[in-house]
């Protein structure tokens, strides 16, 4: 692969905006008991995600997961399928790890490291490694990190995340009835998708009379616990217009280092065509 001329910084996001695209998505039903292995949910949704591209096994040499010691690291899955790989890193990461993954995949792409990568996510995280703090994940020992985090309360995601809404509402007296729009919204978006576990649209009422789960966020400011996977496949644009999906291409990715809580945000932008 030649390498940037002197002249072009092949780190400002012109040189990189536009010149790769997602070409496949790949996912399985939405369960509450899969009665399937994390190994076989990834197979399925990584798939799913190639039938959706049009692309065969040996089109794919780049896989990148993310877990937390809750699922199955990518080579079983690319072994299940096939798939021989160049490149494969699974992390250690929460919901936002899929954005960060994209930006980790345009950049081995575009080292030379590999040409395709499927990025997956799987669990079965309502019949086994619930990440609400109950199941497998509750009955482990507490030790390493776990002693500054679980002994004083913080388990579940809520409890993470309660101290950060708290700070907020009071530098910036944001209400729980704000909070609570985040779900009405996703509500309304999950009454319009069949593949939504719930469909039923709420309303901030419904929201702020549910149970209180960690101050200041209610049952239903929470996400809902399930049993799936998803996969995404990531490959230049100039190789994406002979597939089969039409052109989406990636514009940016941007993540940051939280200091309230540890753990990364990151964000992703696209465009069709």
């Amino acid at each position: 692969m030649p390498l940037p001329k002197e002249d072009i910084d092949a780190t400002t996001p012109k040189f990189l905006r536009d010149k790769y695209a997602i070409v496949g998505v790949g996912e399985t039903a939405y369960a509450r008991g899969s009665n399937a292995t994390t190994r076989a949910l990834a197979t399925i949704a990584v798939r799913n995600a190639m039938f959706d591209a049009g692309l065969k096994a040996s089109e794919i040499d780049g896989m990148l997961s993310y877990q937390s010691n809750d699922s199955v690291f990518s080579p079983f899955v690319a072994g299940d399928l096939g798939i021989r790989l160049n490149f494969y890193m699974d992390v250690f990461g929460g919901g936002s790890s899929t954005e960060a993954l994209v930006g980790i995949a345009i950049g081995v792409i575009e080292a030379g490291m590999c040409k395709t990568v499927v990025i997956f996510r799987s669990m079965n995280g309502f019949s086994q490694v619930r990440i609400g703090g109950t199941g497998v994940r509750a009955a482990l020992p507490v030790s390493g990190d776990a002693l500054h985090s679980r002994a004083y309360g913080w388990q579940s995601a809520g409890q993470s995340f309660a101290p950060t809404f708290m700070r907020h509402m009071y530098e910036f007296g944001t209400t729980a009835e704000q909070i609570a729009n985040v779900r009405v919204a996703h509500s309304h978006h999950a009454s319009n998708n069949p593949k939504a576990y719930y469909k039923r649209r709420l309303t901030v009422e419904d929201v702020i009379n549910s149970r209180m789960i960690c101050k200041p966020l209610h049952l239903l400011d929470c996400c809902v616990e399930t049993d799936n996977a998803n996969a995404i496949i990531v490959t230049t644009a100039a190789r994406a217009k002979d597939l089969r999906q039409p052109l989406v291409r990636i514009r940016g990715v941007v993540a940051n280092l939280g200091w309230a809580m540890p753990g990364t945000g990151s964000a992703m932008v696209m465009r069709r065509g």
